[in-house]
C-alpha cells in the first residue's frame, strides 16, 4: 500500500497486488508508485484550488492551461516537420 499525500493530509492510498507465483515488485515498480501516487496527490490538491476559485478565476487557469498545451506542442520536437 502507498500512501497519497498532500502535505500532512493523508488523501488515499494505492493498493497493488500482483498475481500469485508472480514474486514481488521489483525497485522500478516501487518507484512508478511512488510517482504515480505523488503525481495523484499533485493532481487532487490542484483539482481542490481550482473548486476554490471564482468562475472567472477558473476560466483564466483553464486559458492559461491552453496556452501552455499549445506551447508545448509548439515546442516538441515530435510536431516538428520531417
Amino acid at each position: 500500500m502507498v500512501p497519497i499525500r498532500h502535505e500532512d493530509a493523508l488523501l488515499g492510498a494505492l493498493y497493488l497486488t500482483k498475481p500469485p507465483g508472480q514474486g514481488t515488485f521489483s525497485d522500478e515498480d516501487e518507484l512508478f508508485v511512488f510517482t504515480l501516487a505523488r503525481q495523484t496527490a499533485i493532481a487532487l490538491e490542484a483539482a481542490r484550488l481550482l473548486e476554490e476559485k471564482g468562475p472567472s478565476q477558473r476560466e483564466e487557469l483553464r486559458a492559461a492551461d491552453r496556452l501552455k498545451s499549445d506551447f508545448v506542442a509548439m515546442a516538441s520536437p515530435m510536431s516538428a516537420p520531417c
